[in-house]
């Protein structure tokens, strides 16, 4: 979009101003270098290598319509900068330079900022597990004491916000101990778990159901 047309859009205009002070024998030429590395990091890998190539062949026509005559050879250029252009096999040699300059650069820092993107989706995934593990119960997925008590100040007010109106209904398993001592812990887990779930079903998508501790669960 907007960012690919600004690239070429600045590509041709450092190409018309090499042009003018002498594209073969100006040190502007390094600006595709970084022009090709500040695109890579706005528009991304692919888009990034496909405008050095367009930078690469945006400089190529020029020192070959110089070298063939049709355009003057750095018709700008100040007196200590010589007028004649280089030929044919100078230019080609200048041309795979600059390929491998700026089409090189290109495909180094893509793949760096690749492998930067890959590891930040990574840290922010392991964030937001670590995130989930410290605020939900890991039996029953519900939200765990500490977050209750986080949720509780906030509507209380103590965090230094305004107080808000709140229900708070607190949910305590008659005789579940019976579950665990006649049928193992692994049946009472199990029937946490559906309790659980047909709590989180039965409420609000703005509501907060915890598992307080146990048996019991807090709404």
């Amino acid at each position: 979009g907007r960012p690919m047309v600004g690239g070429i859009v600045d590509f041709a205009v450092l190409t018309l101003i090499l042009h003018h002070v002498g594209s073969a024998s100006s040190i502007f030429v390094i600006l595709y270098t970084f022009g090709s590395i500040l695109n890579m990091l706005v528009v991304g890998r692919v888009m990034g290598t496909l405008m050095a190539i367009i930078g690469v062949i945006m400089y190529a026509t020029t020192l070959l319509l110089e070298a063939t005559g049709v355009i003057p050879y750095a018709p700008g250029a100040p007196h200590w900068i010589a007028k004649t252009g280089p030929d044919l096999s100078a230019v080609f040699v200048l041309i795979a330079l600059a390929a491998i300059a700026n089409i090189g650069s290109a495909i180094v820092v893509g793949g760096l900022l690749t492998k930067i993107q890959q590891e930040e989706r990574e840290l922010e995934r392991a964030n937001r597990r670590l995130t989930d593990l410290s605020i939900r119960d890991p039996l029953t997925g519900l939200f765990n004491r500490r977050f209750l008590v986080e949720e509780l100040n906030r509507a209380l007010g103590l965090d230094g916000g305004e107080m808000r109106p709140f229900a708070l209904a607190m949910i305590d398993l008659d005789n579940f101990k019976y579950v665990n001592d006649g049928h193992g812990h692994l049946i009472g887990d199990r029937l946490l778990v559906e309790i659980a779930d047909g709590l989180a079903a039965a409420v609000r998508s703005d509501d907060i159901v915890c598992r307080f501790g146990g048996d019991e669960f807090l709404v």
